[in-house]
């Protein structure tokens, strides 16, 4: 039985979310990043990290700050993580723990315009990474070909 989702269109405002001292180096977490954000946190040699909420909104920094480093008191730990090295590629995983497919697909669907600012929706590589061995690492080519489950291929964790 395949599940429709109902694309909810909102008003998307990017902002400087918050800010932090790391080793002399200032660090600033964009909420709902423009592609100039994104050029601006991708600056750093490891590509971006970021946070994928239930509705839509995301949350990025440079990727030399792991999301275990970012205090749980300014966001929720407990969504989506992401890593993007730019616009070839994007990992989402939950650090650990069950992704629920379906989810992230309405999460993708809900903040793709987002999203398309990060990476390219047509060719870049999604991989998703889940703990359990129903999904394993799943990898797609494009945000279609993961919302429409078109899989380039399948890795099961030997764990």
């Amino acid at each position: 039985m395949k599940k429709i989702f109902r694309l909810i269109k909102k008003k998307i405002i990017s902002e400087i979310y918050d800010g932090f001292n790391k080793d002399d180096k200032y660090v600033e977490i964009f909420k709902n990043p423009s592609s100039n954000e994104v050029e601006s946190s991708l600056k750093g040699d490891r590509g971006v990290r970021g946070l994928l909420y239930q509705n839509g909104d995301i949350y990025i920094w440079p990727a030399e700050i792991y999301h275990n480093q970012i205090n749980g008191n300014i966001l929720d730990l407990n969504q989506i993580h992401f890593y993007t090295d730019g616009k070839k590629y994007i990992r989402f995983h939950r650090d650990g723990e069950i992704i629920d497919i379906e989810d992230l697909i309405n999460r993708v669907n809900i903040s793709r315009n987002i999203l398309e600012n990060i990476i390219d929706s047509n060719s870049a590589k999604v991989n998703i990474y889940s703990k359990d061995l129903k999904h394993g690492e799943e990898n797609y080519k494009g945000l279609d070909n993961f919302i429409n489950r078109k899989l380039i291929n399948r890795e099961l964790d030997e764990n």
